[in-house]
């Protein structure tokens, strides 16, 4: 089995053979199971009642190995938009945190991400911060993230949503899933870090 990624202009632009297109495909049918299941959960939780600002900051954690201290408000900002249906938004503000948070996550860990022996000593970006950090985290998240956000032969959401490329209605359709990662990864970090 083969698996061609396409741009939104139909250029090629990712390719997989054999059980890397296997496992591509099965990420992407049970994400999109997975993405209805959390639809469902959300429509659960709006049903418990409208959930306002102060609520939802009393649920942010003070201390989290995911959470860089001074990204706590831009991260309340997401999680809060996600709360109120607004997933789009969610995404734009949530995508740059996670890679923040994979720097973050390194230089507590003492994992370099400035490449310097470049002329110019630009820390990592996504990809290469989350494939310095593969020890520190389980196998799995590792692969789904690397599948989802960074890969061109995947979804390649961070880079599709950061340069524009993502339909609006695929930004909040994906933006829900990834509002779900950050909840995941805020409030129970010890699901995906296997050390600190």
């Amino acid at each position: 089995m083969d698996s061609v990624s396409l741009s939104g202009r139909g250029a090629n632009v990712g390719f997989q053979k054999g059980d890397a297109a296997i496992e591509h495909t099965v990420r992407m049918q049970f994400r999109e199971r997975h993405l209805a299941d959390i639809q469902a959960l959300k429509y659960v939780m709006d049903l418990d009642g409208s959930k306002d600002q102060e609520f939802i900051a009393r649920l942010m954690p003070e201390n989290s190995p995911f959470l860089p201290p001074d990204r706590l408000q831009i991260f309340f900002n997401g999680i809060y938009a996600g709360f109120t249906h607004n997933f789009e938004t969610a995404a734009y503000l949530l995508v740059p945190q996670i890679e923040n948070s994979f720097k973050h996550i390194a230089r507590t860990n003492e994992v370099l991400i400035t490449r310097y022996q470049d002329k110019e000593q630009f820390d990592n970006t996504m990809g290469g911060c989350l494939s310095k950090i593969k020890p520190l985290i389980t196998e799995d998240i590792f692969v789904e993230l690397q599948d989802f956000l960074t890969e061109t032969s995947g979804q390649n959401f961070r880079n599709n949503l950061l340069h524009g490329t993502t339909a609006p209605g695929m930004a909040k359709h994906y933006g829900k899933y990834v509002w779900w990662l950050v909840l995941k990864m805020v409030f129970r970090p010890g699901e995906f870090i296997v050390k600190n």
